[in-house]
């Protein structure tokens, strides 16, 4: 008796509320009459109900997957491909591939509470939650009900085919996706899809708005290399970049370093050359003339002079020489 109220609790569909044992008798007293009788069976303690002459029927698994395939449409029919106590999932075949792999669908019925369930769609690694697009008034409908109902909306809807990328082109894009060969048919192109794709994309297109933003994504930064001469942007993150892109930055760096020394090098040169070097006499000699002329100064050169002082009594490098544009407002 217990196995039976058991099983029912989980087999039910349009029934709402518990099922008692009384309600089960008065359902094998209507359908068996006195062909099953209720005894008492164990220990005095231990003593349960049993039913005489009634056993449980093995359910044929074949054939219920083939009362669960009764909505056949467009290119191919929904099968009943596994059943794990509140979770039942229904397979269904594309005629495409993608990467040598033919293209799926998986919809998928989770029981979420006692008279609710939740509904998902997975293909590619991706899962979409499609609860919020199946009527609540379904849940008072039987499981093969609510699910060729669903097979309805997924039949109205446009599978996502993903974006197309021309021969030749460098989908250079850094949302996360997935490119390869696509067939279908006749036709044989390369596209790719997002990892986040939505399955389903509105009619008369085929793709959705997350493989949509691959392409958008991709245009732009081609665009700004475009913009750029070719060159990749110094400041871009390196792990954005393509292989191509990461050698000729990393060789551009190579050279910006080698430029640099030589640089350096060239103005160390060029300053030794130009300058003069003087004893400690003669820059004593030169201090007393200089420390002496601030009587001589003009006005307009007061300030320029009194910095210069400043920068000869300093010991760095940049003291050494104005900048002519600093000397030339200084007389202006």
């Amino acid at each position: 008796m217990r196995q039976i109220l058991s099983d029912t609790q989980n087999e039910k569909e349009n029934i709402h509320g518990s099922v008692s044992s009384s309600t089960i008798g008065q359902l094998i007293k209507q359908l068996w009459g006195d062909k099953v009788r209720l005894v008492k069976r164990g220990s005095k303690n231990e003593r349960q109900n049993f039913y005489l002459n009634l056993k449980t029927k093995l359910v044929d698994v074949a054939a219920k997957s083939a009362s669960c395939t009764t909505s056949t449409f467009q290119n191919g029919c929904w099968q009943l491909v596994e059943d794990q106590g509140t979770k039942t999932s229904f397979h269904r075949f594309f005629p495409w591939l993608f990467k040598n792999q033919r293209g799926s669908m998986e919809l998928r019925v989770e029981k979420d509470g006692e008279n609710s369930s939740r509904y998902h769609i997975a293909s590619r690694g991706c899962v979409i939650d499609i609860t919020d697009m199946i009527d609540k008034d379904l849940e008072k409908f039987s499981l093969l009900e609510r699910v060729e109902n669903i097979f309805q909306i997924l039949d109205t809807s446009t599978v996502c085919k993903g974006v197309q990328v021309k021969d030749g082109e460098v989908l250079n894009s850094v949302i996360p996706h997935q490119s390869g060969l696509f067939n279908d048919g006749p036709v044989e192109e390369n596209r790719a899809f997002s990892n986040k794709c939505s399955l389903l994309c509105s009619a008369g297109k085929q793709c959705c708005s997350q493989c949509q933003k691959i392409k958008r994504n991709s245009d732009e930064r081609n665009k700004r290399k475009l913009e750029l001469g070719g060159m990749v942007h110094p400041k871009t993150n390196k792990r954005f970049m393509s292989k191509d892109d990461y050698a000729k930055q990393l060789q551009l760096e190579r050279q910006a370093r080698i430029n640099a020394t030589k640089r350096e090098k060239y103005w160390r040169e060029k300053f030794e050359g130009e300058c003069l070097e003087m004893t400690e006499d003669d820059n004593a000699d030169l201090t007393i003339m200089f420390q002496s002329a601030h009587n001589n100064i003009p006005e307009h050169m007061a300030g320029l002079w009194e910095q210069q002082k400043l920068l000869l009594s300093s010991k760095s490098k940049n003291a050494y020489r104005w900048h002519t544009k600093l000397v030339f407002s200084s007389y202006a």
